[in-house]
């Protein structure tokens, strides 16, 4: 239950309309973003279990509030079912503060204030499929190969069902996995870092990923290179971070199912996808 200025409203009784309705009907735009400030006071209070007639400083940061990031979980879960708004946890946690979070919240309602004027309502708005793995499985009705087994290989050529075909489809566009030199260096290495190593490198880097970020660093002559051991982990690790939060990637309907992939990675980070 929530008391915004004297009103109260149980959060199963319609609890979008009601807290939307309040924010777009406010006189005026000081009005309304001390609505939105009463909000999320009453809304931080009651995560944290503190009286409700605790003061809760605007500009003061999120750490030194004891609102801690288990606590912005339950406020992103809030703004969807309160506000029908999807805000990321990192866009919370750089907000820092109440009055840095009010003001996304603020540009949130005025952009749904405008689709409302525009009969652009949710309601209103063109059906989209939703994609996932009912859409994987068409795919590979359509595209046979996609099950195809390679039993042997030369060079560029493979072996498909007793069929020897050239590949066209190679990822390693440098051509450097087939070269003998590379081939040569890596038992040594295998040896003594095994197949793979058994940490993620957010815990720790092994040496041999640093001394060949380093080397490519000094062959780009770049600032610094970070290598991702497949395509797919490039996607997933790049483009959330190159969108930002509030970024938009323009998507092809045709591109690389990791490109898809990650397009709905940063989708819940708050990216618009289109």
């Amino acid at each position: 239950m929530i008391v915004i200025q004297g009103e109260i409203m149980n959060h199963e009784n319609n609890g979008k309309k009601f807290y939307l309705d309040k924010f777009v009907e406010a006189t005026s735009e000081e009005h309304r973003h001390q609505r939105i400030i009463e909000y999320l006071q009453q809304k931080m209070l009651a995560i944290m279990k503190k009286d409700s007639n605790t003061a809760l400083p605007t500009k003061q940061v999120f750490k030194e509030l004891g609102f801690d990031s288990i606590m912005v979980t339950e406020l992103v879960k809030s703004f969807y079912y309160d506000l029908n708004m999807k805000i990321s946890l990192e866009r919370i946690i750089r907000a820092d503060n109440i009055k840095n979070l009010a003001v996304i919240i603020e540009n949130n309602v005025i952009l749904q204030d405008e689709m409302i004027l525009k009969n652009k309502t949710p309601e209103n708005l063109p059906k989209i499929k939703k994609k996932g793995q009912d859409d994987f499985h068409d795919a590979s009705l359509q595209v046979p190969q996609i099950h195809a087994v390679v039993t042997e290989q030369q060079q560029r050529k493979l072996k498909i069902e007793d069929k020897w075909i050239y590949d066209f489809a190679s990822c390693n566009y440098l051509g450097l996995d087939l070269r003998s030199e590379i081939m040569e260096v890596i038992p040594p290495a295998l040896k003594k870092w095994g197949v793979h190593p058994s940490w993620t490198r957010a815990v720790a880097s092994p040496e041999i990923c640093e001394e060949l970020e380093n080397a490519l660093a000094d062959l780009l002559g770049v600032y610094s290179v970070l290598v991702f051991p497949a395509v797919t982990l490039l996607h997933a690790g790049i483009l959330p971070i190159l969108a930002g939060d509030d970024g938009v990637i323009f998507k092809d309907l045709v591109a690389h199912r990791s490109i898809y992939e990650a397009c709905c990675l940063a989708s819940s980070f708050g990216t618009t996808i289109t």
